[in-house]
């Protein structure tokens, strides 16, 4: 028997939460657009960005100032890319537009503040952000957003949802869990909670075995102290007041009982344990501006400064579509007049061809006219001889007979009329 063939097993390919294998799962474009986008703040701004929506984006992306909206839009659709999160800024403030792509809707917020992960760490105490938790897509939990009073709010929702992959609780995998994306909308003053904020928030999530002395928490950290002193382990176990004073046990609000293994020590199936968030930014402050139809353009669904009636709604749909007939108008036009031009063209060169066929064939006929002229002339001195002389010449005139004939070579002259004696 022959050797069989070895196959490589994408084993090492770990899928997000709720996602088996992987398809359909929304990626993304983290980018920044306009000349005044290039300022180390953005930029430092894309690159948390994309980190919080690892491992489904593309960290690597660069982008010049000569590409444009379709050249984004013509790479993702053979990549998968679902969303566009685009990155402006202004004189006034800076801007952040979500857009479900090809078509949209696109969410322009405006950026009221924000953090960097670079704060947050120089301002924690301790700054926990495992590269391990950037492995899997992060988890969504949208807090205070009514869909049913406001329409946006709805559209909004949907859209948030859209970036993320959903979950399954019953084949997702705990150990997969290891970050969460926490999106809470704060109502405004206005009617309805128009006018309020959006407050963006990213963390990541840790857990310790709970229900045990601090002496085993210990133990399991690998943090052994010096025992040496101890006559057996369980005197070390059973003494009280080891450890730091400020680490107090956790509430029965933060312990929970675990369903299946999780990341770090001591967290075993069917354990009791505290779950902590550590957040790692970054941290957005978002004020929805506006939304529209299309990716980056179309008809203007929600605006929060300008609200129009529906007699002007009305008139702006038939204004706009009496302007997409127009420019469709144009395009046939155009279309037409290229048509025509190369029509033009084709006629003018085949017209060319047949004249060029034409003095070809004009230059081959030029040698039998020659010789036609050429008889006309000998026609033309013979009778002249004939009218001088009155008798016909004797051989042909004004040329040399060939070797051999009358003459002996001599060239034949034209002879005068004899004189009378």
């Amino acid at each position: 028997m022959g050797q069989q063939k070895r196959r490589k097993r994408r084993t090492h390919r770990r899928e997000g939460p709720g996602k088996e294998g992987g398809d359909g799962a929304p990626r993304t474009f983290v980018l920044r657009r306009g000349a005044r986008a290039s300022a180390g703040q953005l930029k430092e701004l894309e690159g948390d960005l994309r980190g919080v929506m690892a491992p489904g984006t593309a960290a690597g992306l660069k982008a010049r100032r000569s590409n444009t909206l379709k050249d984004f839009v013509h790479v993702a659709g053979p990549l998968g890319v679902t969303h566009f999160l685009m990155l402006s800024s202004t004189d006034q403030s800076h801007y952040l537009r979500v857009a479900r792509v090809p078509r949209g809707p696109t969410l322009s917020f405006r950026i009221a503040g924000w953090s960097t992960c670079a704060d947050l760490a120089a301002a924690a105490v301790q700054y926990r952000a495992p590269a391990g938790a950037f492995a899997t897509a992060p988890l969504l939990v949208l807090a205070n957003f009514d869909a049913k009073s406001n329409e946006h709010l709805a559209l909004v929702t949907a859209t948030f949802q859209g970036m993320f992959p959903s979950i399954n609780a019953r084949t997702v995998r705990l150990s997969d869990c290891r970050r969460v994306v926490l999106v809470q909308h704060e109502p405004g003053e206005g009617a309805e909670g128009e006018g309020g904020r959006m407050l963006f928030r990213h963390f990541s999530i840790s857990a310790a075995p709970s229900g045990v002395s601090k002496s085993v928490k210990a133990i399991l950290k690998r943090n052994l102290p010096d025992i040496g002193h101890l006559q057996d382990v369980s005197e070390f176990v059973a003494q009280a007041g080891y450890g730091s004073e400020s680490e107090g046990e956790e509430g029965q609000e933060r312990q929970v009982k675990l369903a299946q293994k999780y990341t770090g020590r001591g967290n075993a199936e069917d354990s009791r344990s505290a779950v902590r968030l550590h957040e790692i930014g970054p941290r957005l402050d978002l004020e929805l501006v506006k939304i529209q139809e299309g990716l980056s353009e179309g008809a203007v669904l929600y605006h929060r400064h300008i609200h129009r009636s529906p007699e002007e709604v009305l008139a702006m749909e038939e204004a706009m579509r009496d302007r997409e007939a127009l420019r469709g108008k144009r395009r046939r036009e155009q279309e037409e007049n290229v048509r025509r031009k190369e029509a033009t063209k084709r006629t003018e060169s085949r017209a060319e061809e047949r004249q060029n066929a034409a003095k070809e064939a004009s230059r081959g006929d030029r040698p039998k006219l020659r010789a036609q002229d050429e008889e006309q002339e000998d026609d033309d001195d013979e009778g002249w001889y004939r009218q001088q002389v009155g008798e016909a010449p004797e051989g042909p005139l004004g040329r040399t007979p060939r070797a051999g004939g009358e003459g002996d070579g001599k060239r034949f002259q034209r002879s005068k009329k004899p004189r009378k004696k």
